[in-house]
């Protein structure tokens, strides 16, 4: 059975098959180990915003307003970061390696090596696109904190 990442969250707005939720990622950057050199930490530093903003398909029975627990499978994250990261790095190296016997300068190595980075970001972008409508990749509402008060 493996592990699960939960995060507190608000609904934000509510869309006849889909809630909106806003969630502050202070509490996972604090406790973050890597926080020195990521990207989303410096980030919500540099703009003063930590939120995380997601559209989820389940709008059966919240408000604005109301707060939920988001939870995502721990090895949907890692395999999804593997992706994102990984795939532009092998596929620059992949295109370097392959190209390298026949190119005649060091400029034309960096160029082919960004020619291959830059597909390797455009497929993450194909696949992160269709990955995001797979249930495994997407969090889920596991509960309902708090009810908005009317």
């Amino acid at each position: 059975m493996s592990d699960s990442l939960t995060q507190e969250t608000r609904v934000l707005a509510v869309d006849l098959d889909a809630i909106w939720v806003e969630g502050v990622m202070e509490t996972t950057c604090s406790s973050c180990k890597a926080k020195s050199g990521c990207g989303q930490h410096w980030l919500s530093k540099f703009t003063g915003q930590s939120y995380l903003r997601l559209e989820l398909d389940d709008a059966s029975h919240y408000q604005v307003g109301d707060r939920v627990s988001l939870s995502i499978n721990a090895n949907a994250l890692v395999c999804a970061s593997v992706i994102a990261y990984g795939l532009p790095l092998l596929m620059m190296i992949g295109s370097l390696l392959i190209a390298k016997p026949y190119l005649p300068s060091e400029v034309l190595a960096v160029a082919v090596a960004a020619v291959g980075f830059l597909l390797g970001a455009f497929l993450v972008r194909r696949i992160s696109r269709g990955a995001y409508l797979l249930r495994y990749f997407q969090p889920k509402v596991t509960r309902l904190i708090q009810l908005q008060s009317v």
